[in-house]
Parts: C-alpha cells; sequence; structure tokens
C-alpha cells in the first residue's frame, strides 16, 4: 500500500529535518539562538496538525488530494531551499571569512604540509 510507504517516509524525513535543522542555530547570532531552537521544536511539535489542515481544505474547499498534496510538497521544497540558504549564506559565509583568515588565508595547506594542526601555533 502507498500510504503506509508515504507515511513512514514522511515520518522519517520529518525526524531527519529536524536533526538537520537544529544545528543551523549555531550558525544565528548568540542572541537569536534560543529563538531559533525554541521555534523548531514547537513547529516539529505542531507539525502533527498539518494533516488535520490537509483535511480541512480537502473537506471545505473542494480540492483534490492532489492539489494540496503538490501544494505540500512545494512548501516543503521552498523551506528546505530556505534551510540550504541557511547554512550557506549570511552568518555562515562570515564564519568561513574568519576561519580562513584565522588560518592565514591559505585554508590550511600551509600548516599542513608542516606538519602542524590548523589553527595552533608551536610553541
Amino acid at each position: 500500500d502507498a500510504f503506509l510507504v508515504g507515511s513512514f517516509l514522511m515520518g522519517f524525513g520529518g525526524s531527519f529535518v529536524m536533526m538537520c535543522s537544529i544545528p543551523a542555530a549555531f550558525v544565528l547570532p548568540e542572541t537569536r539562538r534560543t529563538l531559533y531552537l525554541s521555534a523548531t521544536n514547537c513547529l516539529f511539535d505542531a507539525s502533527s496538525v498539518v494533516f488535520l489542515f490537509i483535511f480541512m481544505l480537502y473537506e471545505h474547499l473542494n480540492l483534490s488530494r492532489r492539489a494540496i498534496l503538490v501544494g505540500f510538497a512545494i512548501t516543503c521544497a521552498l523551506l528546505h531551499i530556505a534551510l540550504f540558504m541557511a547554512w550557506n549564506m549570511g552568518p555562515s559565509a562570515a564564519l568561513r571569512a574568519e576561519k580562513a583568515a584565522e588560518l592565514g588565508g591559505d585554508g590550511g595547506t600551509e600548516t599542513a604540509q608542516r606538519g602542524e594542526a590548523p589553527g595552533f601555533d608551536a610553541a
């Protein structure tokens, strides 16, 4: 039955997305970290209501299940793109630039050639 497989994949995928979203808080400034972590946990807990909303759309707006689930898939894709952008732009880009500056801008290749661990000065 496709419903059983789909339900399993959505449950597994939802948990996986949450676990991938939590570390994104450490890319944000410290003042917003708690807000982001709280919002992530609350939205994950509230996600069980999504299927009630889908049923209400189906029942009251006479939309087909296909149209509703395609809209749901598009919304999920947009949220994943936003998560990807959060990891690769903004504060994380600044952190990468800062790390490169700490390593002397060589990406750690010079220290690796000398046999030293990057980021540590030889005494």
